[in-house]
């Protein structure tokens, strides 16, 4: 394989990599904005239970218990895998 040879084949492993690093960003601000959109409508939901306890969400505010379950026993269990 020729310099040149290497050189194209260099520049397109570096083009396809910065690519999907663009992806990858892309998808985490995506992940972000979304993660900020569902974090701010649970504040609201919590908010509005707190002032009036007959406007509480149950079903949401389960969920968001149980979430918090799950989320805490796969962190604790991580550092042990």
């Amino acid at each position: 394989m020729t310099q040149f040879d290497k050189a194209i084949k260099t520049g397109r492993r570096l083009t396809r990599d910065g690519a999907r690093a663009a992806s990858t960003a892309l998808s985490g601000g995506e992940m972000l904005q979304a993660a900020g959109d569902v974090i701010n409508a649970r504040m609201e939901i919590m908010a509005a239970g707190m002032t009036d306890p007959r406007k509480i969400d149950l079903k949401e505010m389960s969920l968001m218990s149980t979430e918090k379950v799950e989320a805490t026993s796969a962190g604790g269990s991580a550092p042990a895998s």
